[in-house]
């Protein structure tokens, strides 16, 4: 009986088998079906010497293997023999198969303590690998077979106790569902004597029906009872232990429980509408109104239809806590959710029920939460729900189409009479939903989206209504949250917040759009004050006055944030004051700009007066000389044409000369007969400028060349325009851009050419075109406000924006003079830059 190396390979070569092999005896044989046992007795060990005849069939040489035979000592037999019947003993106890293995040789060996037949028993290890019995007949020693035979015993006996603890865990699994089984049963049988049959399968199947016999009666639409009724049918052929079983059922639990037909009944009475809004928020008249006007429609009406709005503003300006307040003007059940930063479609139309553990989406949830088919939905942040790209992530991951995609179907009237959940797969009607969005930008809001909102734009507060809201809202809120109610005995009668401590930290701490640091900062008084009540005595509580002023300010929250709005007392020539719009609210942006002085060694650069072309040389100036510059004949060699003849001083009596141009220092060490270094026209823009305020820089530089040809005596004067210039905006580390600041650019180039200031306390915005038309900005109110932080008098704005200054409150406007330009010729008039230009003009 000869063993192949390997069961998988071709069996036509001697090296495919086992050189050594063993010589049996055929005793029997055993048919059970198609298959057959061979009985044989085991003779001799057997090894090949030499092939004869590759055959088929294959004839070798082979010998016969002489008996083990090694003289061990008699410790070291006895210990074997010890170690061998140890581990047939424990597997006859173990398993009665090996019983019956052992049993044929249990007489002769029984009382034996030859090792050596003991070993042989390894053979016959039915679990045992295959290499290792091949070992075993292989084994040239006494030895090495004994150590072989304990290494089989071994294995044998850990597969052993591994089937054994598995089968012990199998049935301790079983009696316990089995248990189970047992008790659940005993609980039916209990129930059923004790009152009737309380199966909480069938009690379950028996509520769905009565609950499908009330939506017919409702007029649930036909898709939705359908469904239950299918998913009933499945679940009365489910046992309630299967896991599929609780899928079913929150399935149908989801549908049962929707509203499909409940509404409530919506208030529509204004003046309750009204005195609700104003309780619980100060200004936002444009909300409140749109709110008084979509309750007056449906009055007339006699229902109150679904709405979508969208209210954009500034953080902190009351967009999200106003959505309550309309829905408990309008009686309606609210709910809310954030968008921000959703990157999944299913986190609004839910997950498909092949899934394991789908839910319905948010606006489902909602609407169960709601418990009623018309609540007022807030989906907050929609400017910052995540862009669909549809590509993988480096870690496999993949965003799961577009969420504001998705959004579209809600908020579509004419989609979201049946919009369709994932999940459910049954059409639900969002026609009677108010739906409210907030948003910061629009400008990140998808096109397609932002066409199905009504659009209401929230402004900032101004410095009166901040005063307002802290005083009627924020002191009492923040009262309540540190302990320092006024009904409380141990808060001291005279705490408070004075008007001017407020002014204070609405102005030098808390500069921004909404108030939310504004609540901040009021909040770490309180709980400043807190901490000093904590640690004095009732008597010195008593005789303290605890009422906070401006002066107390530091003490409290620290050193002020802001500093002076203004950059300059008095503006220099090349120096204006724009007005911008920032995220805080609107803010003064002051425009500088310089010359820079040209190197007076450097030759080898033709000015740039040289490449303008011939209309723009000529038109409108004259040389120092009184010549014009097209005509001059003093051109050197390089092409240097006037370049002697340009002075950066301003003409004797032409100009102001209170601000004459700095001089350099070492200008006294030039040699006169040294040619000064031509300028290259280059223009440095530094401040953190984007795109777009640097186009607005090179569209105001044109117009104010432009407008110096017709200002300018002299070449000298015109050419302060041609020389390299840098203009900064300060605060460089703060990003700026868009066009607003147009009109105060290019009133700094001109300021610094005509090295005259601009009148003092005054302040522009306005886009300016190609063209020198003043084009209206947005932000007013904002920017209106910065001025008037600022001390400014005096504001320039474009003619267009005259209607957003109709809408500002009187007290904003007052004691400022507001001018308004169409043309920049309107600006220039305003400035003081040139007042003989518009006097010879008015004059003549």
């Amino acid at each position: 009986m000869i063993s192949a190396k390997s069961t998988r390979s071709e069996r036509t070569t001697l090296v495919s088998y086992h050189f050594t092999f063993s010589c049996a005896e055929f005793r029997d044989l055993r048919m059970t079906g198609n298959s057959a046992s061979l009985i044989v007795s085991g003779l001799a060990r057997i090894r090949i010497d030499s092939m004869v005849e590759k055959g088929p069939p294959m004839i070798v040489k082979a010998s016969k293997l002489p008996y083990l035979s090694e003289n061990l000592d008699e410790i070291t037999m006895k210990a074997y023999s010890n170690e061998l019947l140890s581990y047939v003993d424990l597997l006859m106890a173990q398993n009665p198969l090996y019983k019956q293995l052992f049993a044929s040789f249990e007489k002769e060996y029984s009382g034996s303590r030859d090792p050596l037949y003991l070993a042989n028993l390894a053979g016959y290890m039915p679990f045992a690998k295959r290499e290792d019995l091949q070992k075993l007949l292989e084994a040239s020693s006494m030895s090495e077979r004994l150590d072989l035979s304990v290494k089989v015993f071994n294995a044998e006996l850990q597969l052993m106790q591994l089937q054994k603890d598995l089968k012990a865990r199998i049935e301790k699994a079983t009696k316990e569902n089995e248990r189970k089984y047992f008790l659940h049963e005993q609980l039916k049988a209990i129930q059923k004597e004790m009152g009737g049959d309380k199966d909480p399968k069938q009690n379950y199947l028996n509520m769905v029906n009565a609950k499908l016999e009330q939506m017919r009666k409702d007029h649930v639409s036909p898709a939705a009872i359908a469904a239950v009724e299918e998913e009933v049918q499945r679940l009365s052929f489910i046992d309630i232990q299967h896991a599929e079983f609780d899928t079913t059922q929150n399935y149908i639990n989801w549908v049962i429980n929707l509203p499909w037909t409940q509404h409530s009944e919506d208030q529509m009475n204004i003046q309750y509408a009204q005195q609700v809004l104003n309780d619980d928020h100060y200004g936002l008249k444009d909300v409140k109104d749109r709110i008084l006007e979509f309750i007056a429609v449906g009055k007339l009406q006699g229902h109150i239809a679904g709405k979508v709005l969208c209210f954009v503003g500034p953080p902190g300006t009351g967009k999200t806590s106003i959505a309550k307040s309309i829905a408990r003007a309008l009686g309606r059940e609210y709910c809310q959710f954030s968008v921000g930063g959703a990157n999944d479609v299913a986190q609004i139309k839910g997950h498909r029920r092949t899934y394991i553990g789908s839910l319905p989406g948010k606006i489902i949830w909602c609407m169960k939460k709601a418990k009623v088919n018309n609540p007022l939905i807030l989906i907050d942040e929609v400017d910052k729900i995540s862009a669909s790209r549809n590509v993988g992530f480096t870690d496999g991951r993949k965003e799961q189409g577009d969420p504001a995609s998705a959004l579209l179907e809600v908020l579509d009237p004419n989609q979201n009479k049946e919009f369709l959940d994932t999940y459910l797969d049954i059409p639900f009607d969002l026609s009677n939903v108010l739906f409210i969005c907030t948003a910061n930008d629009l400008s990140t809001v998808p096109q397609p989206l932002l066409d199905r909102m009504e659009v209401i734009r929230v402004s900032g507060y101004d410095y009166q209504e901040k005063l307002e809201i802290s005083k009627r809202f924020l002191d009492k809120k923040v009262r309540i949250a540190t302990g320092l109610e006024p009904e409380r005995p141990t808060t001291p009668k005279s705490l408070a917040i004075a008007d001017d401590a407020l002014q204070s930290l609405i102005r030098w701490y808390c500069r921004e759009a909404g108030v939310r640091n504004l609540e901040k900062s009021i909040e770490k008084i309180y709980r400043k004050v807190a901490m000093r009540l904590a640690t004095m005595s009732q008597s010195e509580i008593e005789s303290t006055d605890f009422t906070i002023h401006a002066k107390d300010l530091e003490q409290y929250i620290g050193q002020r944030i802001f500093l002076s709005d203004r950059l300059y007392e008095v503006t220099p020539p090349g120096v204006v004051m724009g007005l911008a719009w920032t995220s805080m609210g609107g803010a003064t942006l002051y425009i500088e700009s310089q010359t820079i002085r040209p190197h007076p060694l450097d030759t080898t650069l033709p000015p740039l007066r040289e490449t303008l072309p011939a209309s723009l040389r000529s038109a409108g100036a004259t040389s120092s000389n009184g010549t014009s510059p097209s005509s001059s004949q003093n051109t050197g060699q390089n092409g240097q044409n006037g370049q002697n003849n340009a002075s950066i001083n301003p003409p004797n009596g032409s100009l102001n000369s209170e601000f004459p141009l700095i001089q350099p220092q070492n200008a006294s060490l030039i040699a006169p007969s040294e040619p000064a270094k031509p300028s290259t026209g280059h223009l440095t823009m530094t401040g953190q400028l984007g795109d777009v305020m640097k186009e607005s820089i090179q569209i105001a530089y044109l117009n104010a060349r432009r407008w110096m040809q017709r200002l300018a005596r002299s070449d000298a004067l015109y050419d302060r325009l041609t020389q390299d210039l840098h203009m900064h905006l300060p605060e460089g580390a703060t990003p700026k851009d868009g066009p607003s600041a147009g009109c105060a650019i290019t009133t700094s180039l001109l300021s610094l050419a005509l090295q005259r200031p601009v009148r003092q306390g005054l302040a522009m915005t306005g886009e300016i075109s190609l063209n020198g038309k003043v084009l209206p900005v947005g932000g007013i109110k904002e920017k209106v406000m910065a001025a008037r932080r600022a001390g400014v008098n005096e504001i320039i704005l474009p003619k267009e924006n005259r209607r957003d200054v109709n809408e500002l409150p009187e007290y904003i406007k007052e004691n400022l003079t507001i001018h308004y330009a169409s043309m920049y010729e309107d600006v220039l008039k305003f400035t003081d830059l040139c007042p003989e230009v518009f006097e010879n003009s008015v004059k003549g």
